[in-house]
């Protein structure tokens, strides 16, 4: 059975894998800039100008989305997903408010979201209408407005 533990280094392994292939020019910014719908990694020191390109996005609000998830932030994300290892962590019991969130962080990262409780037939999704065999708090915690 996969635990929560797994799960987060998981992710953390994943993301940090991903946002490490990345690298960056001597010299040059590391920053991610959108313009417009387009995304470039740096911009030359003298000229300001983007460096590389990164994505072309559907809108000017996925491009500024894109750019704010840089590398630097994922690497900052695989670090505080890993902060959790060691800390006994269990869905069936009290837990952390911060840790479900890092539980659901790391389950939006490895495309877990969603799937069933290893304990129980249900679908971890809050606030679902439906009849569990423990009292799984994945599942029975109030959706926030």
């Amino acid at each position: 059975m996969t635990t929560p533990a797994d799960e987060l280094h998981a992710a953390a392994r994943k993301l940090r894998s991903a946002a490490s292939a990345l690298g960056s020019a001597p010299g040059i910014s590391d920053d991610w800039i959108a313009e417009g719908t387009t995304v470039s990694q740096g911009r030359y020191p003298d000229t300001g100008e983007p460096v590389y390109p990164v994505a072309e996005a559907a809108s000017p609000q996925c491009a500024t989305l894109i750019a704010l998830m840089h590398p630097g932030v994922g690497l900052a994300l695989a670090d505080w997903l890993d902060s959790w290892i060691g800390v006994d962590l269990s869905e069936h019991g009290p837990m952390p408010e911060d840790a479900r969130h890092a539980l659901a962080v790391a389950r939006q990262i490895l495309g877990t979201a969603g799937q069933s409780c290893a304990d129980c037939s249900a679908a971890l999704r809050p606030g679902m209408d439906v009849e569990l065999e423990h009292d799984c708090p994945a599942v029975t915690e109030e959706p926030k407005p």
